[in-house]
């Protein structure tokens, strides 16, 4: 990359109203890409506060909204009545869910001025049927075997939303995205991987090809979703609602975690610009001796 974050086009987008209301913001990551040091940085900034993976616990815990269509959790969780849109819903609100694993529900907490700041995977917006087209289409590409079978790319074309939110519900968020380069993210991915088996069953083998799961054809989907001037993220008409956010950058902020290891407060200061958060010096001074809450995981 040329600059640690994209945030010009030649092509113009269709504005959306000014406003001063603060607007939540996404980033959206795959797997291994120092997204949790970007976390950590943002939870020490006083006008922030974080949902680290709220709609992966959804997916994995809910009889409503999943992406395999499992039956959720054999014990019901907080999360068991709840879809990614309710929950996306309250923290376009700036409000954070709060799961009461006592009574099985989820609460919200205030909005307290403080703005939202969301990581997850990019594949955990995605409707179901999307993602498992992306899986087909990897597990063909990953055989190697030519069937004559024209595959459906979805990359191919102007994208549909992909996602199970509402274009509308969509908008209330600033939208960016942090990569890191496969070089170096699959090895991580394998490292972790093989951690997690040698603690489960010693001895214990990493095997098959497992850079599929760092899920970069569903992060490159997504981007294109909101980049392309022409899907309806960018096209439909601005209604009543979201009269009061802010624009989306265009194109989508986009963190490369090379430049973010190499000089993190250049990049974070930039990041902090275009998503109109004033950068902090706080953020760049955390230690990893106090857990990282991610609902039900505590990140070391």
């Amino acid at each position: 990359m040329s600059a640690p974050i994209s945030t010009q086009s030649e092509t113009t987008i269709l504005a959306a109203p000014k406003t001063l209301k603060p607007k939540p913001v996404i980033l959206w990551c795959h797997s291994r890409c120092c997204s949790t040091a970007v976390v950590r940085a943002m939870v020490q900034h006083p006008m922030l506060k974080v949902a680290n993976e709220p709609f992966i616990q959804v997916i994995q815990g809910s009889q409503l909204d999943n992406i395999d269509s499992h039956p959720g959790l054999a014990i019901p969780s907080p999360w068991f009545n709840t879809t990614r849109v309710d929950i996306a819903t309250k923290l376009s609100e700036n409000k954070l869910p709060e799961p009461d694993a006592a009574s099985g529900t989820i609460n919200f907490g205030p909005d307290d001025g403080r703005i939202v700041f969301i990581k997850d995977m990019a594949q955990y917006g995605l409707r179901s049927d999307v993602f498992k087209r992306l899986r087909e289409l990897k597990t063909r590409m990953a055989s190697g075997v030519d069937d004559g079978e024209a595959i459906d790319d979805p990359l191919s074309t102007t994208p549909e939303n992909p996602t199970v939110f509402p274009v509308s519900l969509l908008r209330k968020f600033n939208h960016t995205f942090l990569i890191r380069e496969p070089e170096r993210a699959i090895p991580s991915f394998i490292k972790s991987m093989q951690e997690t088996l040698e603690a489960a069953a010693p001895g214990t083998e990493v095997e098959g090809d497992l850079s599929g799961y760092i899920m970069y054809l569903e992060q490159r989907l997504l981007y294109r979703f909101f980049a392309d001037p022409k899907s309806e993220f960018n096209t439909l008409p601005y209604d009543g609602e979201e009269a009061g956010y802010v624009q989306q950058p265009q194109p989508p902020p986009l963190i490369d975690a090379s430049d973010l290891l190499k000089d993190p407060t250049s990049v974070m200061k930039q990041y902090c610009e275009v998503i109109d958060i004033p950068f902090d010096p706080t953020m760049m001074s955390w230690s990893n001796e106090k857990p990282l809450y991610v609902y039900f995981t505590a990140v070391p």
